[in-house]
């Protein structure tokens, strides 16, 4: 699966990413944001390279649906939910994959807990959503 080179990045969409996610949590700015998250573009989605234990793959943000349930992290070809991510990767014992599944070293719960990434709403009624109910 090949990713957008970095030398190619759009601003424009990234100023795009940066002002949803800041709506969430004012106090950040684009400066704030790039501390923190490294943004790749694949057909229209935001996606992070993530990383727990030795695996690496990949997140797509639209996927990312209330949480755990949601198949978002692209992995060896294989759509995951992070729960399964996390134990294939060796981390079936840890109880919070968003400890575990890291992007630029940053956790998930901390990105999650700075506002700077959302899941889905439990009401939330779009087709990833109805997808990972479904699958349940």
């Amino acid at each position: 699966m090949a990713l957008i080179p970095r030398a190619t990045f759009d601003w424009d969409l990234y100023d795009h990413f940066a002002k949803a996610f800041c709506l969430a949590n004012p106090k950040f700015v684009r400066s704030a944001i790039e501390d923190y998250i490294r943004p790749v573009f694949q057909h229209g989605d935001i996606v992070l390279e993530v990383e727990c234990g030795s695996n690496n793959g990949y997140m797509y943000l639209s996927k990312l649906c209330q949480g755990s349930r949601g198949a978002c992290i692209y992995y060896q070809g294989s759509w995951l939910t992070p729960n399964e991510f996390q134990f294939l990767s060796g981390r079936e014992t840890a109880k919070d994959w968003k400890r575990s599944i890291r992007h630029c070293g940053k956790s998930m719960k901390l990105l999650l807990n700075k506002g700077i990434l959302t899941s889905h709403p439990i009401a939330c009624d779009c087709n990833s959503c109805r997808n990972s109910a479904r699958m349940e």
